[in-house]
Parts: structure tokens; C-alpha cells; sequence
């Protein structure tokens, strides 16, 4: 038999591979696709919202080509992973939580990428950059604006 806690956690763990499976085929999820599973299932708006801001790996806006992650553990922090913040603002022109307006750059926060050895680091499109500084950043974000303006003029 059932507890009441044991089938709240059941449909949860429902609710969140729904949201995962929409995150993957559509990027992001939308208001309007929280609105909707909201309505179909009977789950208060505010709940699935809380749901998709507690777990980092829901995008609520449609992500750029570039997501770049930046590891804010301690190990990072210490070794200043504001300097790679720092050289994407200055490079893409966009923060934490934006998208760049040519649609290249996303800029996340995470809070451990469990590569602490080789702080500070950052992840670009899943692939982990280590003992990043301010100029390593700033070449990395330089040399993919190129290969992607290389991108259209072949088109």
C-alpha cells in the first residue's frame, strides 16, 4: 500500500521527466508549456515553476548555439571564476541568465562541475575548459564569434 508521500514523490518524479523530455526536444520551456501542463494535470502553475528554477537544468528561455557555464563551487569562486563572467560581458555583451542578441552566447550559472583540481573552469556545450582566465575566456568567445561568421558566409 501506498503512502500519501510515497505518490506525491511518484508524480513528481513523473512531472520532472516530462519537463526534462520537453527541455531536451524544445531547448527550453516555454510560460505557455508550464501554463499548459499546469492546466492538463491539475499542478498549481507556481509548483512547476518552483520545480523548473530549483534544478539547473531546465532552460526557461530559448538557449543560444554557446551555452557557457561557469562553475561557482568554492574551488572556482576562490580562483576567480568572475573573471570569466567578466570576459564574456565584455566579449558577447550579455550577464548571467541572457542570451546573446546575435543568438550566440548563453550565460549560466552552475554550482559545482566536480572539477575542482582544475579551477577555475567553465563548460561550453558540455565540453569542460579548465584553469580559465579572463583572456583564455575572452579568446575562446573570440574564436567561435569567428567560426561562426565563417558559418554564414559559406551559407
Amino acid at each position: 500500500m501506498e503512502k500519501e508521500g510515497d505518490t506525491a514523490t511518484a508524480d513528481e518524479s513523473r512531472v520532472l521527466e516530462m519537463l526534462q523530455e520537453i527541455n531536451k526536444n524544445e531547448g527550453y520551456i516555454s510560460r505557455e508549456r508550464l501554463s499548459s501542463i499546469s492546466s492538463k494535470l491539475g499542478i498549481p502553475l507556481s509548483r512547476l515553476y518552483g520545480l523548473v528554477t530549483f534544478y539547473n537544468q531546465f532552460n526557461l528561455a530559448v538557449s543560444g548555439k554557446y551555452t557557457i557555464e561557469v562553475c561557482e563551487g568554492t574551488a572556482c569562486h576562490i580562483n576567480k571564476s568572475s573573471e570569466i563572467k567578466r570576459a564574456v560581458n565584455d566579449v558577447a555583451g550579455i550577464r548571467v541568465d541572457e542570451t546573446s542578441s546575435d543568438g550566440l552566447f548563453t550565460l549560466r550559472d552552475v554550482r559545482c562541475l566536480g572539477a575542482c583540481a582544475l579551477a577555475p573552469v567553465l563548460r561550453l556545450n558540455k565540453k569542460i575548459y579548465s584553469k580559465m582566465t579572463y583572456e583564455k575566456t575572452k579568446e575562446l568567445i573570440l574564436k567561435l564569434k569567428k567560426e561562426a561568421e565563417a558559418e554564414v558566409m559559406q551559407r
